[in-house]
């Protein structure tokens, strides 16, 4: 379903020093340099500095088959202020794990 890393790490200078793979390409980045902060997500020790660092959460292409030609959903994961604005607004109640914006190109309405 996804496609691509939607997770990058990166210091002050805006420099890249980790992302998340998806699991059946971990295998590609096993490296006594990375240290993996969950079974997807890693940075390189050699890349840190004395910079702080911030995960981004960019927005992510879904694969969805059986879509016409041209329908290209993609979703994002939303910061938690954010999330917990949209579910107030929108009366979602109880236990949340995630909140997830899906926008679809393609589509006229």
């Amino acid at each position: 379903m996804f496609t691509d890393s939607f997770m990058e790490i990166v210091d002050s200078r805006g420099e890249s020093i980790g992302h998340d793979v998806l699991l059946s390409e971990r295998h590609k980045y096993e490296s006594p340099d990375h240290i993996w902060l969950t079974s997807n997500l890693f940075f390189d020790i050699k890349l840190l500095s004395d910079h702080y660092i911030k995960i981004i959460i960019k927005s992510l292409n879904m694969d969805i088959k059986g879509l016409p030609e041209g329908i290209r959903p993609i979703v994002f994961y939303p910061c938690a202020v954010t999330a917990n604005y949209i579910n107030e607004r929108f009366k979602i109640r109880g236990k949340i794990v995630s909140t997830l914006l899906m926008g679809v190109d393609g589509v006229e309405f």
